[in-house]
């Protein structure tokens, strides 16, 4: 049995037709067509471009008068990928925090809070809500951006059922926060 690396499955579309996409499965060393196809209806299509702002998306990658956010979401979808593709989870946290800082960090200014300055940007990507952009900002401050700390600084590795629920958190921070950003 061989061992798996890299990325798993890759999808292939026919740009004149928007129903068609293809599923391929690269498990193996050689490369596979698979022998299920996905449909997508014109209306599932339009409801997942709506909810993942693509149009958006495609519109600031194919910009070239918004080079610094196009550079940050590239990059930041960069070490998501590679942290979703990551078999160590100490591993995984620390390319997700890559991301996350890439994404939403704003200054270089060695004199403020880089910590207060993610836990708000965090924050305003998430929730137009006041009380839940504290919340949001103390969950980051208090439990999840410890956890960048333990690894980055002290050398520690990912264990136990808090770091499994603060792994969790930054993925959603990451996630969320690019559709944020999309959506804006």
């Amino acid at each position: 049995q061989s061992e798996t690396t890299g990325l798993q499955e890759y999808y292939i579309f026919d740009k004149d037709n928007a129903e068609f996409l293809k599923k391929i499965d690269t498990r193996w060393r050689k490369t596979i067509l698979s022998n299920k196809v996905f449909v997508l209806s014109n209306e599932t299509l339009d409801r997942l471009k709506k909810h993942c702002h693509l149009d958006k998306f495609n519109e600031i990658s194919q910009s070239s008068h918004i080079e610094e956010i196009k550079s940050k979401i590239n990059r930041s979808l960069d070490w998501f990928l590679k942290a979703t593709l990551e078999k160590d989870q100490t591993d995984e946290v620390i390319s997700l925090f890559i991301s996350l800082e890439t994404l939403l960090s704003t200054s270089q200014d060695y004199l403020a809070s880089h910590t207060d300055d993610m836990a708000e940007n965090i924050a305003i990507m998430l929730t137009t809500d006041p009380e839940d952009r504290y919340k949001y900002k103390r969950t980051f401050k208090d439990k999840v951006y410890p956890l960048r700390n333990k690894i980055m600084h002290l050398g520690q590795i990912f264990s136990g059922d808090r770091d499994y629920s603060n792994l969790g958190e930054l993925r959603t921070y990451v996630v969320w926060s690019t559709l944020g950003i999309l959506n804006r």
